[in-house]
């Protein structure tokens, strides 16, 4: 089974428009998905969702299903991700998220959630809104196109689990 990582965007994409009254049969299958730890994400993402208005409901939906959601980078993981933002031309991915951390914005979790994608035991693949725009060296989907990890968005990660509603 591929084991999904998901971004902050993909989460709060999830929680802003699929209305869990509306979008039922779409809340069981994640819930599901969830539960069989099918769908994880990093530390780093959860104040990134808090930031970005996430309510605590969702953190707490969040770890009901899976109290070990938001996972903690290995050493492993910590290691290669010092490698490869070091390495050029994925050196300028680094400057760009440096760029976005400000006195509210303390981490950027997006090196984490590839790092946690790259070196997983299953086979992973990193879910991301984040389109690949031209010459951006610092979007996730770039970076990972340059590390042969797998990358996604929630509409393809839905028609990949045979979601249909």
């Amino acid at each position: 089974m591929t084991l999904y990582v998901l971004d902050t965007n993909t989460l709060s994409t999830i929680f802003r428009f699929y209305y869990q009254n509306v979008f039922v049969t779409f809340w069981t299958m994640f819930d599901n998905l969830l539960v069989n730890r099918g769908a994880i994400s990093v530390r780093q993402v959860r104040p990134e969702l808090e930031r970005w208005g996430g309510s605590d409901a969702w953190i707490r939906h969040l770890l009901a299903n899976n109290p070990d959601f938001f996972a903690d980078n290995t050493l492993n993981e910590l290691g290669a991700m010092g490698e490869f933002m070091n390495s050029s031309p994925l050196a300028t991915a680094l400057a760009g998220w440096m760029h976005n951390i400000g006195p509210d914005e303390p981490t950027v979790a997006d090196p984490y959630l590839i790092a946690k994608a790259m070196l997983s035991s299953d086979l992973a693949t990193v879910v991301t809104q984040e389109s690949p725009a031209r010459n951006s060296t610092s979007r996730i989907p770039y970076v990972c196109g340059q590390l042969g990890v797998p990358c996604i968005n929630l509409e393809q990660m839905m028609s990949q689990l045979g979601w249909r509603f």
